[in-house]
């Protein structure tokens, strides 16, 4: 069934298909630049126009900018979508605790622990456990351990070799204080941001709470679905049930959040939990031309599993042909990168109109190296310099005595 009306207007012919989309499962393959946020903001609104309770729709988002984005857009088409339930994974599972904290027993006022307040009780309990001795893993490397254990559904051990193998053999050591972690949570009735989902979970096979929750939301919208880890799928699996209502948008080659337990299988998994879902690829790309995305599909086509899609610029779309760089090491790479700096600026084009685009501060640390050796000024925008870093100053300053 599909909805029609003129919030679906101006939409390419698989946009119009996912936006208008009202029952059954949907996975909506949006690469990137093709829209997705239209298409959730004008799926909210169309769902409502269609007369959906704007209380029963639940959008899952990564991030509050994205959900409120997207719901401010529909509220441009659709003023009732103020009332649409939208937030991140955390939050909504922040709320549905809250209402069924007798479920867990869990205290009238909730604490939840922030990042360092489980840092500062998982030192005690390392350190009570024997975690000063030479060759056992930091706190802070517990921590991930413990966090990417929960949110993979895996055992600890198993965690413990793919997170950190390097301290492989302390697997044991990590599961006691797991196990010394939970207690000491238990004991003072906190829960942590991962307990909240691992909470959510529980309610949702919860026989009578479970059904309340599908029956309170009938209709969910999961954005960024190859960021997803498996908790969050199970959370999704269960909401959606045996009859679902559920459209999970994403991209399996923009899944770059392994760390946290995210997989690109993620979104073929999808059609393994519900085989009858409806697959919509999104493949006009609104941002690139046609030479950035002849690259695009090409890495696309690499891919072991993969939807069959080819990316297409819109109309008008133009751009200059990309450069693709073979470099013998790191070093050679910053070489390169600084000679095209330094070629650009004797070329007209000043040091404030080019930007080097790296995946993480860590990986632009020899690039960084690179521009202090020549002397090339510049700026980091999202971390800080490696001139800035403690570590750095301290070695500056014992060199300076």
């Amino acid at each position: 069934m599909m909805a029609t009306s003129t919030i679906l207007e101006g939409l390419n012919p698989a946009q119009r298909e996912a936006a208008g989309a009202l029952e059954g499962a949907w996975l909506v393959v949006a690469g990137a630049g093709s829209g997705k946020t239209t298409v959730l903001s004008r799926r909210v609104a169309a769902l409502i126009e269609s007369g959906v309770d704007p209380f029963s729709i639940l959008l899952l988002t990564f991030t509050r900018a994205a959900a409120r984005n997207m719901l401010e857009r529909a509220q441009g088409l659709c003023p009732e979508a103020r009332d649409v339930n939208g937030g991140t994974f955390h939050s909504i599972a922040h709320r549905l605790v809250l209402e069924n904290r007798t479920l867990f027993r869990l205290p009238e006022k909730l604490t939840i622990l922030d990042p360092e307040d489980v840092a500062s009780a998982l030192r005690r309990i390392s350190a009570a456990r024997g975690g000063k001795e030479e060759n056992m893993p930091k706190p802070s490397a517990v921590a991930k351990v413990i966090s990417f254990a929960t949110n993979t559904r895996k055992p600890i051990d198993e965690a413990t070799w793919e997170k950190v193998p390097q301290f492989g053999y302390t697997a044991d050591f990590i599961a006691e204080c797991a196990e010394d972690y939970r207690s000491y949570k238990r004991e003072r009735g906190l829960l942590d941001y991962d307990d909240l989902l691992v909470a959510w979970d529980k309610m949702l096979e919860h026989p009578e709470v479970g059904a309340a929750i599908r029956q309170r939301f009938r209709y969910v919208l999961v954005d960024e679905h190859q960021d997803s880890n498996a908790l969050q799928c199970s959370i999704i699996d269960r909401l959606g049930g045996d009859a679902p209502n559920v459209m999970a948008v994403g991209d399996p080659a923009q899944s770059i959040y392994g760390f946290r337990g995210s997989a690109p299988r993620t979104m073929f998994a999808f059609l393994e939990r519900w085989p009858d879902a409806k697959v919509v690829n999104l493949d006009v790309n609104y941002r690139s031309g046609p030479a950035i995305l002849d690259v695009a599909n090409a890495v696309d086509r690499s891919m072991s599993e993969r939807f069959e899609r080819q990316l297409v610029p819109a109309a008008g779309a133009w751009c200059s042909q990309p450069l693709l760089v073979t470099v013998d090491d790191l070093d050679a790479e910053a070489r390169y990168i600084a000679d095209r700096v330094l070629e650009y600026k004797e070329n007209g084009t000043d040091l404030s109109e080019q930007a080097v685009l790296v995946r993480s501060m860590s990986a632009a640390r020899h690039i960084e190296a690179e521009f202090v050796r020549r002397r090339i000024p510049y700026r980091v925008s999202g971390g800080i310099k490696i001139s800035e870093a403690a570590h750095i100053k301290d070695l500056l300053c014992l060199a300076r005595t």
